[in-house]
Order: C-alpha cells, then structure tokens, then sequence
C-alpha cells in the first residue's frame, strides 16, 4: 500500500462527501427554511466556509491523483472525456455552490431561485459520482518501463521517416 495514494484518496473523498452530502442536505431540508431569514444566514455563513475548504482540497486531490495516475498507467480512451466531463461538472458545482452560499448582490438574485439551484447542483454532485466510479473500475494497464522505451523509439521512428519524406 503507497501511503500517500491512501493521503490523496481520503483528500479526495472526505470533501467530496462533504460537499455533496451538504449540497443534498439543503435541496430536501433547508428550502423549508424559506420564511426563516435568520436561520438561512447563519447557515449560508457555515456553509460558504466549508464550500471553499472542500473545493481547495478537491481541485488539490484531484490534480494530484489525475497526474498520478496518468503517468502511471494506460488509460482508455473513455477515461479521458470521463474526465473531462468530471472537471467541468465540478467546476459547475464548485460555482453554484458559491453563489448560493455567497453574500454578494449577485449570489442574493440568484438564492431567490434557490430551491431549483440547489436541485441542479446536487444532481450534478450525484453525475460526479457516478462519473467517478466508472473512472474507478475502468481498466488500467500499469505502465512499464520497456512501453515507455518503445513508445519513444516509435516517436523517433515516426519522425524520421518524416523527415525522410519531406526531405
């Protein structure tokens, strides 16, 4: 076992529980708390914190892993867009999560419609995860040495033959 795959994995999923879990929270219970402006803020004020504790620890965690395992292994190409669309969810979610915890004019319009946002941004939570466990199981070949020797000589190969034809 690599303690610091275990550091980076526990870096990853603790926030993002965290964060979706919270998320999920507020689209069932606090939308009840419409009336209730007090209470909205003092939650609003907790929650905006752990927002960006959770975000600056998954972008972390997340760029670690992501380089990690792409030197490491050959991926499918699935994974990639997988990926790819993982990233762009997140920042989505990382986004909304702001605003509708936020306190400025801009982040006040947009919590009038707070229920919907929420909605949206839990499901988006819950497309990361599933998104995230087909990354999980996909197949991956440990990347060896001798693919990597290979793969630099056909790059060679490739750019010499090239440089014969145009030359």
């Amino acid at each position: 076992m690599d303690p610091l795959e275990l550091v980076l994995r526990w870096a990853h999923i603790l926030p993002a529980a965290t964060l979706s879990g919270g998320l999920i929270y507020q689209w069932i219970q606090v939308t009840s708390w419409d009336d209730d402006e007090e209470r909205q803020e003092s939650s609003r004020k907790r929650w905006s914190k752990i927002v960006m504790i959770c975000a600056l620890l998954l972008l972390v965690s997340g760029l670690a892993n992501t380089a990690r395992i792409s030197i490491g292994f050959v991926l499918p190409m699935y994974y990639h867009i997988l990926l790819l669309v993982k990233i762009l969810l997140a920042f989505g979610v990382f986004y909304l999560s702001s605003l509708l915890a936020g306190r400025s004019e801009t982040a006040k319009k947009f919590q009038a419609d707070r229920g919907k946002w929420l909605k949206v941004t839990a499901l988006m939570v819950i497309a990361i995860v599933l998104l995230g466990s087909v990354m999980k199981v996909s197949v991956r070949q440990p990347k060896s040495e001798n693919d990597e020797a290979t793969s630099q000589a056909d790059d060679a190969t490739s750019s010499q033959t090239m440089i014969g034809r145009n030359g």
